[in-house]
């Protein structure tokens, strides 16, 4: 008995070391001689661009950052990378006053920034983007952090342009959520047809 119970413990933590390599800067619970998994946190601390990017590469399903707290613990510089838009967040970024710089968006698709889409429990705070989103294709809904914002985008700047053919801002080009303490210090140019502008929720669901 204790023999198998001592070859779950090892697979146990053979998998929560795997998950650990995956995801630097994850910090995770105590896991028991019995396979119980205590106090997650649930909180990923991002250091370095890689982690980054790692984390942003799995964002393609509503489910994958529900819950879970990504911390800025320093600024992170995109230039050269192959970042993709983030698909969907569901979580909370914690930015600390960092900035996310060198961000260069210029593939085809709708719902173009940072965050293709912040979800309804999405929370973006403190956090300050520079960079240049110039989509191809469609180019509706574009903005330096968020192409749709449907949750809480709170005290971040953006810098640089961004640029689409309706439906674009410097924070949030379709803001269905809340938009709070934003300054967009940067150039929105929707090609097709002006859109409204504020730096909080307004009356539009076009934002700047």
């Amino acid at each position: 008995m204790r023999r198998r119970h001592w070859k779950m413990a090892k697979r146990v933590w053979t998998l929560a070391a795997a998950f650990v390599l995956a995801f630097p800067g994850q910090t995770w619970a105590e896991v028991t001689p019995e396979g119980n998994v205590r106090n997650e946190t649930d909180v990923l601390a991002i250091q370095t661009a890689e982690q980054f990017l790692s984390a942003a590469a799995r964002c393609d399903s509503e489910v994958f950052t529900a819950g879970k707290t990504w911390q800025l613990e320093c600024d992170i510089d995109l230039s050269g990378t192959d970042f993709a838009p983030m698909g969907i967040f569901n979580g909370t970024l914690e930015g600390n006053g960092h900035t996310i710089s060198g961000l260069t968006v210029s593939g085809a698709g709708s719902s173009q920034g940072l965050f293709r889409f912040v979800g309804e429990s999405g929370v973006v705070r403190n956090l300050n983007v520079e960079g240049e989103i110039r989509p191809a294709g469609s180019g509706d809904n574009v903005g330096g952090i968020a192409g749709t914002n449907r949750g809480l985008i709170e005290n971040c700047t953006f810098s640089g342009t961004a640029e689409g053919n309706v439906k674009t801002g410097g924070i949030a080009g379709y803001n269905l959520g809340t938009i709070r303490g934003c300054t967009n210090r940067g150039t929105s140019t929707p090609l097709a047809r002006a859109q409204g502008a504020g730096t909080a929720r307004s009356p539009s669901p076009w934002t700047a």
